[in-house]
């Protein structure tokens, strides 16, 4: 369930999860993370090297993720936005599920290049 999510132009918008279990003790747990852009700028590659003069027409549009506060060990694929949308994949592993029931706050960081540009109209005299 998200509780809360940042006001940053890529957003989380729907999470889902997959439990399966490892052995008797352990699970991994996949989560599926649907992403949007709903700012009204550019998102660029974090490895492009972007010159300010020129907008390159075919960058891909790269977000990496990571999850913080993660019960096991986690991994996160880097995923390319298509039509400002994509669906990212973190799978968490060796999660203990004998003993205690817990429920840590799993934090999932975005990491990506963006632009926003603004123009006004002004008049020297």
């Amino acid at each position: 369930m998200i509780k809360s999510a940042s006001s940053a132009p890529v957003g989380i918008v729907e999470v889902t999860e997959d439990i399966i279990s490892e052995t008797e003790e352990t699970a991994k747990i996949i989560f599926n993370i649907k992403l949007k852009n709903s700012g009204k700028g550019k998102l660029y590659s974090l490895d492009e090297d972007k010159d300010q003069c020129e907008t390159p027409v075919d960058l891909k549009k790269n977000i990496n993720l990571r999850l913080i506060n993660a019960p096991g060990r986690s991994h996160c694929n880097t995923v390319e936005l298509k039509k400002d949308e994509a669906t990212a994949q973190c799978t968490i592993t060796n999660v203990k599920v004998l003993g205690e029931s817990y429920e840590p706050e799993i934090t999932v960081e975005l990491e990506y290049s963006y632009e926003t540009i603004d123009s006004n109209i002004f008049e020297v005299k």
